[in-house]
Parts: C-alpha cells; sequence; structure tokens
C-alpha cells in the first residue's frame, strides 16, 4: 500500500475538444489568449452567481443545468506545458461554473492564479472553494516552500474517487460531502 512513483518531467500536450468545454489542465496553456478571456468572463459570471438572492440564485442554477447539454460543433485545440512535474492530468466539461481569484506571494512579489469549477448541482458546496484554494497555496507556501507553479486549480469530477485526486497544479474532486469536507479535500 502506498503513493505512485514517477520521474519529472517536462510535459508539452495539445488537446483537441469541443469549442463550449472549459478546461484546466497541468500546466501553463501557451496559446491561452482567448480561452482565457472566456474563462475570465465566465468567472465573472460565476461570481455574480454567488451575489444573488437566494431565489434568483436557485432559479439561475436550475437554468444552468438544462442548458448546456448539447456539444459544440466548433472545436479548439489548446497547447498546455509544464515542467518539473511528475504527471499531467487534464478535465472538461461543458457545464462547470467557472470561479477565479489570485494570491500574491508577499516576499517574491510573485502571483499564482486560482481556478475553481463546479457543476451547477454543487453551485452552493463550492461557494467559498477559491478561498479554500487560496488559503491551503498560502498557508504551505508560508510553511514549507513557495508554491512553484502558474496556477492552483480545483475542479468537481462529479466522481467516485473517495474523495479527490490530486495532479501537478489541478485536483478533481467528487461531489457530495459538506463544506467543510470540501475545504479539507481541496487541502489535502
Amino acid at each position: 500500500q502506498g503513493e505512485f512513483y514517477s520521474e519529472f518531467g517536462t510535459f508539452d500536450v495539445k488537446i483537441t475538444l469541443p469549442g463550449n468545454y472549459k478546461i484546466m489542465a497541468t500546466g501553463d496553456l501557451i496559446n491561452g489568449e482567448a480561452e482565457y478571456a472566456w474563462l475570465d468572463s465566465l468567472a465573472n459570471e460565476g461570481d455574480k452567481l454567488h451575489n444573488l438572492d437566494k431565489k434568483a440564485f436557485k432559479k439561475r442554477i436550475k437554468e444552468l443545468k438544462k442548458n448546456n447539454d448539447k456539444e459544440s460543433e466548433e472545436m479548439k485545440t489548446l497547447h498546455f506545458h509544464q515542467e518539473k512535474v511528475h504527471d499531467f492530468a487534464w478535465f472538461a466539461d461543458p457545464n462547470w461554473i467557472v470561479r477565479k481569484g489570485e494570491l500574491k506571494f508577499e516576499e517574491s512579489g510573485r502571483s499564482v492564479t486560482l481556478w475553481s469549477m463546479y457543476l451547477p448541482k454543487n453551485a452552493e458546496l463550492w461557494e467559498n472553494s477559491i478561498e479554500y484554494l487560496n488559503d491551503a497555496t498560502y498557508w504551505y507556501s508560508k510553511f514549507y516552500l513557495e508554491y512553484p507553479y502558474n496556477h492552483v486549480t480545483a475542479v468537481d469530477g462529479d466522481m467516485s474517487a473517495g474523495g479527490g485526486m490530486e495532479y501537478p497544479n489541478i485536483t478533481v474532486i467528487s461531489s457530495g460531502g459538506s463544506k467543510d469536507m470540501l475545504e479539507y479535500v481541496i487541502m489535502h
């Protein structure tokens, strides 16, 4: 019983998928200017969603649950690159709600982008996920080493993997549980 062993290396990966899918992966998005602009606009929508009153929030969640089932005929190819990691993972879903944050390290002045992507049915549970990513990255960086990569991402995988699974830059988390448990799994 134990964890896997992998050597560290460089991953240079191109992924082609339908245009309406939101995708996050290990590494930096090389050809991502348009993709990041789209994700930023979706993050603004995600923030607005959580500022609605309870009735409007529930109505909007119902709309989101049934609106995104169609696959786009337009395809896109995104290019991810990351050095000095032991694995590569990617996740995509057309239905995710997108949230974005930023953590700036005091000593180095460097910033890390925080991404959270989750299904509409889990929106209440994931409401504070950017805060959880921020706190976990901040405290681990403060007590160990500064987080060396450009983004930290948590995605709602709606699967049963015993809570979640972590990969370089990204973790996939199964739905269910409580806000406290979500914070714990993100921190893990």
